[in-house]
């Protein structure tokens, strides 16, 4: 027996992925909403503790404020990621477009070009300047392309810096590489918490590639920084 166009038993795969992406960013949306209240709630509740033991007769401990500080620390830590909750419950549904991938990361390396000079960084770039197309959303790759870019230069020194897109016959991809400053950032490069005064951008940038089937990545050899991005290629 059929049920509109699908027999019993049967998944239209297309309906159902389509319905379970729109559930999962209302999650997204409500999950937002219902975190924000009990951290203002607790952020102004932690700032009227200190501001009343401060009136205490010695002032606050050290050990004391310390921790509270610390709280206060966390609770505005823990806010600014609602704001990757806000980014995720309003990703894009709906149809994909064809997308001039090596024409994003062209605009994306001037974007971030500024921010990198800051950085000591003397960008190269090399690879097509257009031409080479992807299935997806433009407003978000573009971001994802730019924030990919500075997760490297957070951990880079001063110097040189190069910028490769690479067509293949089934892919793009492209590979921006930096030296690195200290320490390497191992599995922390796309992690929200990265680095103190992190934004979630590094990790939502990994999150656009991979829902776009794709991914980013990041790979260190010796005293270098490789972060890499791939998409699968369409013709246009």
């Amino acid at each position: 027996m059929r049920i509109g166009s699908v027999e019993r038993g049967e998944r239209a795969p297309e309906r159902f992925d389509q319905a379970r992406l729109a559930a999962t960013l209302r999650a997204c949306r409500a999950l937002r909403h219902d975190l924000a209240t009990p951290l203002s709630a607790a952020s102004l509740h932690l700032e009227l503790a200190r501001r009343a033991a401060e009136r205490v007769e010695g002032g606050i401990p050290g050990k004391l404020r310390s921790g509270l500080e610390t709280g206060k620390e966390q609770i505005d830590e823990a806010a600014h990621l609602l704001d990757g909750l806000t980014a995720l419950g309003g990703a894009r549904t709906g149809e994909p477009n064809l997308v001039d991938f090596a024409a994003l990361v062209r605009r994306a390396a001037r974007d971030a070009a500024a921010e990198l000079e800051r950085r000591g960084l003397a960008l190269a770039v090399d690879g097509p300047a257009d031409g080479v197309f992807v299935d997806g959303f433009e407003d978000e790759l573009e971001p994802a392309v730019h924030e990919a870019l500075l997760a490297a230069a957070r951990w880079a020194r001063a110097g040189d810096a190069r910028l490769v897109t690479t067509p293949a016959e089934d892919s793009v991809s492209f590979a921006f590489s930096v030296a690195l400053s200290g320490s390497a950032p191992g599995d922390m490069l796309f992690k929200t918490r990265s680095q103190p005064r992190a934004t979630p951008g590094p990790f939502f940038a990994r999150w656009a590639f991979e829902a776009h089937g794709g991914r980013l990545d990041g790979v260190e050899e010796g005293a270098c920084l490789t972060v890499t991005a791939l998409l699968p290629r369409v013709d246009p």
